[in-house]
């Protein structure tokens, strides 16, 4: 009888690992449940809230810098107004600024030591009732 090459055995052995591996995650993810809410994140149109009037604070020091954000969230009929609002300004950062409701439909987002201007490349909002 012809043994199996070293070869074939170790990747057979990762093969299994990763399949082990794989459904162990599944069995997690299979039992999630959610609450019914509105809530939305994204850099597309997501069915919940739409932000608008976006409004950056900025320090003129050198280098200038995001001091803080501004900005309108209005509600889809279906959804009632956010009760937790943050938002993110660098995409590559982890970083995420608590917002408060400043009136109306306003929300207002402080960044505390600011960040470069140049730095800010996108505003994700993320709104939950």
């Amino acid at each position: 009888m012809a043994r199996m090459p070293r070869r074939l055995v170790r990747i057979a052995g990762i093969a299994v690992f990763a399949a082990a591996l794989s459904s162990g995650a599944y069995a997690f993810t299979a039992g999630v449940s959610v609450s019914s809410s509105s809530a939305g994140s994204g850099s597309d149109p997501v069915s919940g809230y739409s932000v608008s009037l976006v409004h950056y604070w900025q320090n003129f020091a050198n280098p200038p810098s995001a001091i803080a954000v501004q900005f309108k969230i209005t509600r889809d009929e279906d959804s009632g107004m956010p009760g937790t609002v943050w938002a993110k300004l660098v995409s590559s950062s982890s970083t995420w600024y608590s917002c408060f409701h400043a009136g109306s439909n306003v929300w207002y987002c402080g960044v505390p030591g600011g960040v470069p201007i140049a730095s800010v490349d996108q505003l994700r909002v993320v709104a939950v009732n």
